[in-house]
């Protein structure tokens, strides 16, 4: 259970537990606050995390402009690769540690956080240092279905600040990241979408790669019955 804390911007449990501040291992989580808004929170390595806010909107108030994968809502211009938006990114933050720092999401529509599609195997987090000696954050996220056509977003974040450094379409293809996860909560991901899609050995295959790494879940569903549905 989850209440929003008036004025503090964040969502916190009854038992004071941030969703932010969960460890890698921890499944994404989607919430609704009073207001609608859908709120996607994502735990990344390294006690990072990645927070969305969306909203739906009516199509009646979304205009679309044919076969350019663009609508316009509200009067902005909205990203929309495969169908009319019907839902918005209203806001995006990048946790690290206690830092947050703010992501631009203008113009990113349909990123299946309401159906919790956006998981850990969806995010890419690099952490280099400039010649400088200062912390370089690179985040690319796939706003997709396992092999639906949608976009890829990347941001940079430095010194407190973001920038977005690209869009990209990526068609049907998925991302090497989310082929390939180096994360075991990817790893753990990917097993489970496979598993549901019936592929029961693939899935124990990566199953068993994120137990070898530590993860507990991954353990856990490695005991379940071949035939279980």
């Amino acid at each position: 259970m989850y209440l929003l804390v008036a004025g503090a911007g964040c969502l916190v449990s009854v038992y004071g537990e941030h969703p932010e501040r969960r460890t890698e291992q921890a499944d994404p989580m989607t919430m609704v606050r009073a207001d609608q808004t859908l709120v996607r929170v994502i735990p990344l390595a390294r006690g990072c995390s990645v927070r969305f806010e969306a909203k739906q909107v009516a199509k009646a108030d979304v205009q679309q402009a044919p076969g350019c994968g663009y609508a316009v809502c509200d009067g902005q211009p909205w990203i929309s690769p495969t169908a009319v938006p019907n839902v918005i990114l209203t806001r995006g933050v990048f946790f690290d540690g206690e830092k947050e720092v703010e992501l631009d999401v203008s113009g990113l529509a349909n990123p299946w956080v309401e159906a919790e599609e956006l998981e850990a195997r969806n995010c890419e987090l690099k952490i280099d240092t400039t010649e400088e000696n200062e912390e370089l954050i690179t985040l690319k996220v796939a706003f997709m279905k396992w092999g639906a056509e949608d976009y890829i977003v990347e941001w940079v974040v430095m010194d407190g600040r973001s920038l977005r450094l690209s869009i990209a379409g990526v068609g049907d293809t998925l991302p090497e990241w989310m082929e390939n996860p180096g994360t075991p909560q990817g790893q753990y991901e990917v097993g489970n979408a496979l598993w549901a899609n019936g592929s029961r050995d693939k899935a124990r295959v990566w199953w068993k790669k994120a137990a070898e790494r530590g993860h507990a879940k991954a353990a856990e569903a490695l005991k379940r019955p071949v035939e279980a549905e």
